[in-house]
């Protein structure tokens, strides 16, 4: 499904988009595309400045700019990387952590509710969000060290001899299922036609160590991998969907988490050119 939006006429693909994350991975990624703002040089933003600082961040400038409601949906605490208190000095109206949804043995893996049920579970409470809004999905399935019990594994897992390797294909997969399943319920709910959906990834997904065994599914070998390679696998999908547009198209610039803000904001009719 992921492949089919990407290459959608109603999508603007971009396929050399790098993430630019430091310690403070999925945080740091947060930060950026929020406030286009770097993270820390050691530890996290969020952790360090979060609860602390005024930010202006997207959901603050979209409700200045829009009277835009604000939601982040993630399956895991409130209190991890201190999103509980960095997202209030981000401007977030509402944060539906685990403490809203079934978090039960089986449906949660190390780093929160599985992704299908997280988009299941969040329709009740996005449904209420009075329109605009600007909602945000944070997906945890496809998430080192990748792991998913057989029952929800459709798909082959490699054959690499490294475990982490092996199951990120089946982990991606079962993303892509939930994305397509999202998509589906926004078509049926009417929400889809009156949205611009933005996917993006936030940090690298398998480290330099292990990039030898992931060579030969690259087509090469251990020896013939080098640091290009290694920087190249930095690359992360970024992607805006609108829904009746019929100019989009993969884009071969160069950019980076940093440049999300803007890019958002001028599709969203806000001009901030003049601003300090």
């Amino acid at each position: 499904f992921l492949n089919s939006l990407y290459h959608d006429q109603s999508t603007t693909s971009y396929e050399n988009f790098f993430h630019q994350v430091g310690q403070g991975k999925t945080s740091d990624a947060e930060t950026l595309l929020e406030n286009s703002l770097f993270g820390l040089p050691q530890g996290s933003a969020f952790t360090q400045a979060g609860s602390s600082n005024v930010f202006q961040a997207a959901p603050q400038i979209l409700r200045d700019n829009g009277n835009y409601t604000s939601a982040v949906f993630h399956g895991n605490v409130g209190s991890f990387w201190n999103r509980d208190n960095t997202y209030k000095s981000f401007g977030f109206n509402y944060f539906f952590d685990a403490s809203y949804y079934d978090v039960s043995d089986g449906n949660t893996l190390e780093y929160g509710l599985k992704d299908k049920l997280l988009f299941q579970e969040s329709t009740q409470y996005l449904e209420q969000l009075p329109q605009p809004f600007y909602a945000k999905f944070l997906t945890v399935t496809n998430h080192f060290p990748y792991p998913l019990d057989d029952d929800n594994v459709e798909f082959p897992r490699a054959t690499t001899g490294d475990s982490t390797i092996d199951g990120y294909f089946a982990t991606a997969h079962y993303l892509d299922q939930s994305v397509k399943e999202f998509f589906d319920y926004l078509k049926a709910s009417g929400l889809y036609d009156n949205s611009m959906i933005v996917l993006y990834g936030d940090h690298y997904g398998i480290s330099n160590s292990r990039n030898p065994s992931l060579a030969p599914l690259l087509g090469k070998t251990s020896e013939e991998w080098t640091d290009y390679d290694n920087a190249l696998v930095q690359r992360v999908p970024f992607m805006y969907h609108i829904p009746g547009q019929t100019n989009g198209g993969i884009k071969s610039e160069f950019g980076g988490q940093i440049d999300v803000l803007p890019t958002l904001l001028h599709l969203l009719g806000v001009d901030k050119t003049n601003e300090d």
